[in-house]
């Protein structure tokens, strides 16, 4: 039996499940600081800022959302995916252009062009009519293929069936388009939490503390000192369906249309830029512990892994500390 979750309450299990950690400058707890507070992006959005432009960033974030989320009806995405051709704004290609230059440098692990299967295993689709059949299942993985996705000039033809789902990517487009923002207003500071994507801005490049969730409990793992300006987490623990007092997780091999099997539950990744942080936090997860040597000594970014015996490995320089 398909255990339901109505939209209010599951907002709620989201919110609670998808914090994954809590930033914040100590330097700046004696200033004035404005907060602001609201759904969006499917998770609960909270900013802390110097100034008070929280009303500026909260229609920003709406902006985005209402042309990147695939699951609403009103957005371009959706449009596009529907009507599989479609004159796009500027961002909407951006991001997709930009996704597209991290899979030739890492790979399609992670591949946008895969919204048809991704929406089998959404918790609507599953509440709705059940776990995926094998059938549909095969259907979907045939359309999977960045050639799948052409763009000419502002046009996007999407080919095959294929449709994009940009949740491994939007969240932190969108960060980055906000520090754009924090730049141009000259900030002091800025801390905006997508829950399991946040932007750590800093003029004065301060040191941020950062406290990452245990899976699949209420408490802190461990914490993460950096000056990166974009901390992402992946965790199979964040969202998924009940069936049959069985979990399936949102983070979807592509290899088998399946949830994955990683034995990763949870990876962080650290880094200066937002949609990178946002991808390679599921990529390194896809990938799993077998591979996890090959992503912690880079230069350009830092990445914390736990396992599902709750070990934890973390890059060199990195200063993590276990709680």
């Amino acid at each position: 039996m398909i255990k339901k979750i109505k939209q209010k309450k599951y907002l709620i299990l989201l919110f609670i499940v998808t914090v994954i950690f809590i930033c914040y400058i100590s330097f700046y707890h004696n200033k004035k600081d404005y907060t602001s507070n609201f759904f969006s992006l499917d998770t609960l959005v909270d900013i802390k800022i110097s100034e008070n432009y929280t009303s500026d960033l909260k229609d920003k974030i709406t902006h985005y959302n209402s042309m990147l989320d695939n699951y609403n009806q009103n957005s371009t995405l959706y449009k596009l995916n529907l009507k599989k051709e479609l004159h796009c704004p500027k961002d909407l290609i951006e991001v997709i252009t930009n996704t597209n230059e991290l899979n030739e440098i890492y790979g399609y692990d992670v591949d946008i062009s895969s919204g048809a299967l991704t929406k089998l295993w959404s918790i609507e689709y599953i509440e709705k009519y059940g776990l995926p059949t094998e059938n549909r299942l095969k259907e979907s993985l045939k359309t999977i293929n960045k050639k799948n996705i052409k763009i000419e000039n502002d046009k996007i033809n999407l080919l095959n069936n294929a449709e994009i789902d940009l949740g491994s990517v939007a969240k932190g487009y969108i960060l980055d388009k906000l520090y754009d923002f924090c730049i141009e207003k000259n900030l002091d500071y800025c801390i905006i939490s997508f829950g399991s994507s946040s932007l750590l801005y800093s003029k004065s490049e301060k040191q941020f503390n950062i406290q990452i969730k245990a899976p699949y409990s209420e408490g802190v793992f461990g914490e993460v000192e950096t000056n990166f300006n974009f901390v992402s987490t992946a965790g199979t623990y964040e969202r998924f369906s009940k069936v049959d007092n069985k979990n399936y997780h949102h983070i979807i091999d592509l290899k088998t249309g399946t949830p994955s099997k990683s034995n990763l539950t949870s990876v962080t990744v650290l880094c200066n830029n937002g949609l990178m942080s946002d991808f390679l936090s599921t990529f390194i997860l896809l990938k799993g512990e077998e591979n996890l040597n090959d992503y912690l000594n880079s230069d350009d970014y830092k990445v914390v892994a736990i396992n599902n015996k709750n070990e934890v490995f973390f890059s060199e320089g990195l200063n993590f500390i276990k709680k």
